[in-house]
């Protein structure tokens, strides 16, 4: 066992070094447009490709090192493991040139703690002697300024962390090493409200060692760093119900960035709506002297770039191909976001107002996601608070626009070798057409479902001929507190395995006419009485606590329908540790779950659909995608031992059968409801009795066959 433990901290460390080797690379003082381009067969060239190269390495090691470490961890270790390397790998990146915005962050940093506004003075114009002192042609920061002809377009808090930064060093270093402190902050929060709602640590990672906030904040230095604390410390204090420092923390951010104004409602609940002066006073507070000096001003620069300017938008680029103008293309975006963001705030008011502190966190994602979908401009620093809500609320989408978004770094590309700031139409096609497809998957699901909380557990193991196994899987299943009843469906065994199962304190269920392990399980949901079932394999061992945790994770979770616990096999070599990681993989990335990582679900809700699929083969992967449609599903990363015995008998040819099974299944899946008559007879190597075979729901019917 220790080797094995430490095979899998190895693993880790590797992925680890990889990823602070490559940010060592990508921290050298190089603009990004000024990295070589990529050449690619038949004459194709990817301006600033070498970049984008390294940025996707980064990522793959962080999903790497997200698989990778160990799951035998305490939650504490984990936590200090994620942010000394998300440290290093930060400090390795603040040599890299900071974003031109940092000089706009700076210069108005200096007009701020001059008495002057940033909202009357832009960085170049006429006839406004008042500023002139801070516009030096030697000065490298203000010649570097972007959009020089424009005044500010940051709210009031931000100028004034500017203005603070710059008195301290008006130098970009001194705007990267204040965002990195706010970004590492807001790692420290994101895995406290993970360890509150009872999930994996690992899932920090996706966010802490993730190429796109690591570029964002260490290498570019951009304002977002503050917004990603602010809205995590909000989420954080409505799970403590400390509504006053809620909202400060709220109103703080939105006088920070715009655009967190949409989460805010989101947050209100009857019970503190009454604290909500507290928010707007701060917002006031911080907008009143130079709404009150400036007037209408303060909001020019950002009125004209929302109207006027446009850069690889998720869908405005196509509405604009069809609108012939960014004008309208805008206008009929932005009615759309509204609609969506009506719709969203219609169903929080129905479904959100009593239920648990985790429908803010859903409800800021949902609002902030519609104005990602919807701007007319997305750099790649915009997606850092959807990031960090990915890796707590578990979402795919962000995840993968936070690797795709690289293909913006073209522009840099294509603005050295040409001076214009510009996204080739193919750049932005490989930029979001994978999360568009996610994204229209995801809209296929519940917005917000609200499950009450689970008391009890239904163990339902579905055995044939597993009489050497049975007893000691249903005394594991049994021992946790949480457990009301084992059931073990049996298929037809000509052993001992009833007799044993019964011994051990398990309640059989037998019926001749469940067709396989799907039909067999089947029969065993519709005896239980449980409020979540988990179903184990007879060859698995449960370690225990395992399904007390899984209670208590849906307990803190009301929005989760379901999942997979985990599982180790009980026997070591490093093909059976390859394919552990690579169960382990798919199972967090895709949602979708083997049977023998021990799938549970809320009963009432599966019942009530009919959706558990009694098929003879590939009922676990049914599930899996079955139950999206009612809720979220998680992966527990917990270590039940299961038996190698299969795996360890021709190994490969069984791995490589089951992939292609899988592959089958899932093409068939795409045009018509599965059969899997066929499936199982290649899987088992035996026939099985021409009967109908359904696919439906709990209690689906058909012939009798074999349990593996």
């Amino acid at each position: 066992m220790e080797r094995r433990g430490a095979a899998k901290w190895a693993g880790f460390a590797a992925a680890a070094t990889a990823l602070l080797a490559l940010c060592v690379f990508a921290g050298r003082p190089i603009e990004i447009g000024a990295w070589p381009p990529l050449h690619l067969p038949f004459g194709a060239r990817v301006p600033a490709g070498s970049f984008i190269a390294v940025y996707a390495a980064t990522w793959i090691c962080c999903i790497a090192a997200f698989v990778l470490l160990p799951r035998a961890i305490r939650f504490r270790t984990a936590a200090v493991t994620v942010l000394a390397v998300a440290t290093l790998a930060r400090l390795a990146l603040l040599a890299h040139p900071a974003s031109d915005d940092v000089n706009r962050y700076l210069w108005e940093g200096r007009l701020v703690a001059a008495g002057l506004s940033p909202y009357r003075h832009a960085p170049v114009a006429a006839d406004d002697v008042a500023a002139d002192r801070f516009r030096d042609p030697d000065d490298r920061i203000w010649t570097g300024i972007n959009h020089p002809e424009m005044t500010a377009i940051y709210p009031p808090l931000a100028l004034a962390l500017f203005a603070a930064t710059s008195a301290v060093a008006y130098d970009p270093l001194a705007i990267k090493v204040v965002m990195t402190l706010f970004d590492l902050g807001a790692i420290g929060v994101l895995l406290g409200l993970l360890h509150r709602r009872r999930a994996a640590p690992r899932l920090a990672i996706l966010y802490a060692l993730n190429p796109l906030s690591l570029h964002a904040f260490a290498a570019q230095g951009h304002i977002d760093a503050v917004i990603v604390f602010l809205l995590l410390a909000a989420v954080h204090l409505a799970a403590d119900r400390q509504w006053r420092w809620m909202y400060v923390a709220l109103g703080a951010a939105v006088a920070v960035k715009y655009p967190v104004l949409l989460a805010v409602p989101f947050f209100v609940r009857r019970e503190n709506v009454r604290h909500g002066w507290i928010g707007a006073s701060v917002a006031i507070a911080a907008f009143a002297p130079f709404v009150w000096h400036d007037g209408a001003a303060v909001f020019a620069s950002l009125m004209r770039f929302g109207s006027d300017m446009a850069f690889n938008g998720f869908l405005h680029g196509w509405v604009r191909l069809a609108a012939g103008a960014i004008g309208p293309a805008t206008a009929l975006c932005a009615l759309a976001s509204s609609l969506v963001f009506v719709f969203g705030l219609a169903r929080f008011v129905q479904l959100g107002q009593d239920s648990n502190w985790t429908a803010s966190s859903a409800g800021a994602m949902f609002s902030l996601s519609a104005f990602i979908v919807f701007s007319p401009t997305i750099h790649f620093w915009y997606l850092t608070p959807l990031l960090a809500l990915a890796a707590l609320e578990g979402s795919a989408l962000w995840l993968l626009a936070s690797l795709t978004i690289s293909f913006g770094f073209v522009a840099n590309g294509v603005a050295t070798d040409t001076g214009a700031f510009a996204l080739p139409v193919w750049a932005q096609l490989a930029s979001w057409s994978g999360p568009a497809f996610l994204l229209a998957l995801h809209c296929r699901r519940p917005l917000w479902p609200r499950f009450p909380v689970p008391r009890s557990v239904s163990v339902v193991i579905p055995a044939r001929n597993e009489c050497a196994w049975i007893d000691a899987c249903v005394r594991s299943a049994a021992a946790d507190a949480s457990v009301a009843e084992v059931i073990v469906s049996d298929g037809g065994s000509s052993d001992g395995t009833v007799d044993s199962a019964r011994a051990a304190g398990a309640r059989v269920v037998s019926d001749a006419a469940h067709a396989g392990r799907g039909g067999q399980i089947a029969a065993g949901i519709a005896a239980a009485r449980g409020d979540v079932v988990a179903v184990v394999h007879a060859d698995t061992r449960l370690r225990p606590g395992a399904l007390d945790e899984a209670i208590a994770f849906l307990a803190a979770n009301p929005r989760h329908i379901g999942g997979a616990l985990g599982s180790s096999f009980d026997a070591q070599s490093l093909p059976l540790q390859i394919l552990e990681v690579a169960n382990c993989s798919r199972a967090a990335l895709s949602g979708v779950s083997f049977g023998d990582q021990v799938q549970f679900f809320r009963r009432g809700p599966v019942v009530e659909a009919g959706i558990y699929p009694a098929i003879p083969l590939m009922e676990d992967v049914e599930l899996s995608l079955r139950l999206t449609r009612l809720g979220r599903v998680a992966f527990l990363w917990q270590r039940n031992r299961v038996s190698a015995r299969r795996w360890q008998r021709n190994g490969a040819a069984r791995t490589a059968l089951i992939f292609r099974l899988l592959l089958t299944y899932m093409l068939r899946r795409l045009f018509q409801t599965p059969e899997t008559m066929d499936l199982y007879h290649r899987y088992y190597g035996v026939a099985v009795p021409e009967r109908a075979e359904s696919a439906s729901g709990v209690g689906a019917r058909g012939p009798v066959s074999g349990n593996a």
